[in-house]
């Protein structure tokens, strides 16, 4: 069929190939237009859909961003914090600290 002699559809069963062909011939025959214009409305909705979704993970992305922006002058000055095992107290740059619930 369609020129493709060594196709597995000349292997099938009669059966399934009028099953296969009633499969296909939607796609194929123009005749009736409403499943076409059926199927373009669902697929333009989907399209639409997604592009929201897309808007939505891109603000949540800008958002993560700026929140990212607003804690990364904490993150970096809590680098520089330090404890020191034995006496229990904290070093921020060199300045030194009880650490909290702790006495000296």
């Amino acid at each position: 069929m369609l020129g493709h002699k060594n196709s597995t559809y000349w292997r099938k069963k009669p059966e399934d190939k009028k099953l296969k062909y009633l499969e296909c011939m939607k796609y194929l025959q123009y005749l009736d237009y409403e499943p076409i214009e059926q199927l373009s409305k669902d697929t333009q909705s989907q399209i639409k859909e997604r592009g929201k979704e897309i808007d939505m993970l891109r603000e949540e992305v800008t958002q993560l961003n700026r929140q990212i922006e607003i804690f990364k002058p904490l993150i970096e000055h809590m680098t520089d914090i330090k404890q020191c095992p034995k006496c229990k107290r904290m070093s921020i740059n060199g300045d030194v600290f009880s650490v909290v619930g702790e006495s000296r």
